[in-house]
């Protein structure tokens, strides 16, 4: 900013109360083309307009050190600055029109010739003055200047009434089109603001009638000054919204750009957290084995007393239905145990062309007492002739349960009287070849992190649960190379509020032939 008390000691300067206006002009100006720069000069048009800006605070500036100059060189220099200002701001919002009407490319060369123009005319005005002299005039002293000042003002007309009617084309071949969405119409509305703006900066020219005797000031720099503030509203209030036909395209690609480096970012992260898996893995296996090996001893134990217990028992008798139904339960606890053995051991998965249904009736059957127990209510809808995937049919069957029995703790945390409810449903998608199974439960919803953490291990929400259930779905299915994925419910949009798991699978070669 100008030091006013400097100004006005010093002996080339002295105060002039007139040159108030558009020292204030200067500083707004100029604090709009530092409010431009803050937001990014990536964009062109925020180039373009800070140019305009810039050319605008120059203009008011030499304007008001010109009204304050005591002595005559110093009067002319800052009038030559006033002539380069005078072509500079009409070329400055040349190039805004250009950029508005997305025709840089096109016109990129005939923009590089207006600014050759401006510098020629820089180099005239250097090399060879064209003052006549200093004139009085009722606001302070400002030089007088030849004919040669024509050619400023033709220079400035020029770029002005090009850009005017350059915006003006744009606007009305943007009107004709079907205006659909709300963006289009706030793009109409920056265009209205941004001609209103462009017509004042032309009107800003009659300034050089000052010179002929016509006692005009301040009309000149006022229309100047307002048409920065217009633009200036309109950059503020519609920065929100795309501002320009260009800067449209130009976010399409950046945003393609974008998608891509996220998409490379992803695998990374992927990867990332492929490599911590594993490391939880291995921690994992260290302390599961140990435990397993304990736990299998008195499974196995208890196992075969149940099958000598059976096996000296006749069908009649009385509790030869409960020995039966515990011999099976701990059949599947052995066989569990065994293959969870196996996962510790990575042994080979064994994977063969299985039916989903088929995995996913096992595992209910399984599981009915221990629904009818907690007085849950089931539902199995399934698609039949399901094409087959290439699975390992325990694993699978391993998989259902953990997730059934998933939702079975997570209802336990709801109120008395509460509805109790799972829904299987099993599928194909076509478009995808993928088989889906989707369990649904009407357990409490989750939040955001307890959906981020579903799949870690030994994270849980429940107070009894191990966080190991989920976290060998996860692996076990991505073994099988499915997906697993979990949301809310919505009451509105599914009719009922809960938790939906949904997993996919691929077809077998064999099915798709």
């Amino acid at each position: 900013m100008i030091d006013l008390i400097h100004v006005i000691q010093s002996p080339y300067y002295y105060f002039n109360i007139s040159s108030l206006i558009p020292f204030v002009f200067f500083s707004i100006s100029f604090f709009f083309a530092l409010f431009v720069i803050g937001l990014g000069t990536r964009l062109s048009f925020h180039r373009s307009i800070c140019y305009f800006y810039m050319s605008s605070a120059l203009w008011f500036l030499s304007f008001a050190l010109g009204l304050n100059a005591w002595v005559d060189p110093v009067t002319f220099f800052w009038g030559k600055i006033v002539f380069l200002s005078m072509v500079l701001v009409p070329a400055t919002l040349l190039h805004l029109s250009i950029i508005v009407t997305n025709h840089y490319k096109q016109k990129r060369f005939f923009l590089w010739i207006v600014y050759f123009g401006v510098i020629l005319l820089l180099i005239k005005s250097w090399i060879d003055p064209f003052f006549t002299g200093i004139v009085e005039y009722p606001w302070g002293f400002s030089p007088g200047a030849k004919n040669v000042q024509w050619a400023f003002l033709g220079f400035s007309l020029f770029c002005s009434i090009y850009a005017v009617l350059n915006i003006l084309k744009h606007y009305l071949n943007f009107s004709k089109a079907p205006q659909r969405r709300e963006s289009d119409l706030a793009y109409r509305r920056k265009l209205q603001l941004v001609m209103v703006a462009f017509c004042l900066a032309a009107v800003s020219n009659i300034t050089i009638l000052n010179n002929y005797g016509f006692s005009i000031y301040p009309l000149g720099p006022t229309c100047l000054f307002l048409a920065v503030i217009i633009m200036s509203y309109a950059l503020v209030k519609f920065h929100n919204v795309a501002f320009l036909l260009e800067i449209r395209k130009v976010t399409t690609k950046v945003r393609l750009k974008d998608e891509e480096t996220n998409t490379a970012k992803q695998q990374a992260e992927n990867m990332k957290l492929k490599l911590v898996d594993l490391g939880k893995a291995s921690i994992f296996s260290s302390l599961s084995a140990g435990i397993l090996h304990q736990i299998c001893q008195p499974i196995t134990a208890m196992h075969g007393l149940v099958k000598f217990m059976k096996k000296e028992m006749g069908e009649e008798d009385r509790y030869y239905k409960t020995v039966d139904l515990i011999l099976e339960q701990s059949t599947y606890i052995k066989e569990m145990l065994n293959d969870l053995m196996d996962l510790m051991r990575h042994r080979e998965v064994k994977k063969e062309n299985v039916c989903v249904n088929n995995c996913m009736e096992r595992a209910i059957r399984l599981l009915k007492d221990e629904l009818r127990i907690k007085r849950v209510n089931w539902d199995f809808d399934r698609e039949g002739n399901l094409p087959k995937v290439y699975a390992d049919a325990v694993h699978l069957q391993e998989t259902f349960m953990n997730i059934v029995v998933n939702a079975l703790e997570a209802m336990n945390q709801l109120p008395r009287g509460e509805k109790r409810y799972i829904k299987i449903i099993s599928g194909l998608d076509s478009s995808a070849n993928e088989v889906f199974v989707v369990f649904e439960n009407t357990g409490p919803m989750l939040t955001e992190e307890q959906m981020s953490n579903m799949f870690e291990p030994f994270v849980s929400s429940s107070v009894k649960g191990t966080g190991i259930g989920l976290a060998l779905c996860r692996d076990l299915i991505a073994d099988h190379g499915g997906v697993i994925n979990v949301e809310n419910m919505n009451e509105k949009d599914d009719h009922q509020k809960g938790v939906r798991f949904c997993l996919k699978f691929p077809i077998s070669n064999s099915s798709l032939h």
